[in-house]
């Protein structure tokens, strides 16, 4: 378990340790890069100013970066599966630990599941359903929602090589980008329902300043 803390939010750190340790995995602190310390210089290194926005919150960027830490973390370790939590996710253990338990025996129908999904935008009749599990009843399919939250997923060793690889510099917010399972060349699918959410959500990022190409 890999989660991503923020240093200054020290009230969020305390609230998800209990949750993590209630998995029974390891867990592993991801400190977080803060986007409202990085200089101009070094934010206009690690985004892609042709193919983003004009515009762009310093947070995203910063929690974007912060990922890819948590990425270079698990490729440095012996794992073969991360299960990465921003700090303020909110999860019910016993159901997404029976969930992550049946997926690691079936490793190779994935490479990231997104469990932070929201609703879906597009009618049922039209979601293929990649995968399903019947106790409890979820459902993974490809990504088809509207929600743009990286609050807590699972990859294997590939999915994170690839990321790393294709995500720098940045094109978009990590939580957009690493929806594009055709750019990358990896299996995503998001559960319906959703297993985790955000105490904060995305305010952090959207409050801080942005910054802008001429």
């Amino acid at each position: 378990i890999y989660i991503i803390h923020l240093d200054r939010s020290k009230q969020r750190l305390p609230q998800i340790i209990p949750q993590a340790k209630a998995l029974g995995w390891p867990i592993h602190i991801v400190h977080a890069i803060d986007g409202r310390k990085l200089s101009a210089q070094q934010l206009h290194h690690v985004v892609s100013a042709k193919i983003y926005a004009r515009r762009m919150h310093v947070g995203a960027i910063g929690i974007s970066l912060s990922h890819y830490k948590a990425y270079q973390m698990f490729l440095n370790s012996h794992y073969a599966h991360a299960l990465i939590f921003e700090d303020d996710a909110i999860f019910k253990t016993d159901v997404l630990h029976t969930v992550i338990a049946q997926l690691l025996q079936q490793p190779s129908r994935w490479d990231m599941i997104s469990f932070n999904t929201g609703p879906t935008w597009a009618s049922k009749i039209f979601v293929y359903r990649y995968l399903q599990l019947k106790s409890p009843q979820v459902t993974f399919q490809l990504p088809w929602t509207k929600h743009e939250n990286a609050a807590g997923y699972l990859i294997n060793r590939r999915a994170a090589h690839q990321l790393l690889t294709y995500s720098l510099p940045i094109k978009m917010p990590l939580d957009l980008y690493n929806r594009r399972d055709w750019e990358l060349g990896i299996v995503a699918l998001e559960s319906t329902p959703e297993l985790v959410q955000q105490r904060h959500g995305i305010s952090d990022r959207l409050t801080s300043k942005t910054l802008e190409f001429s």
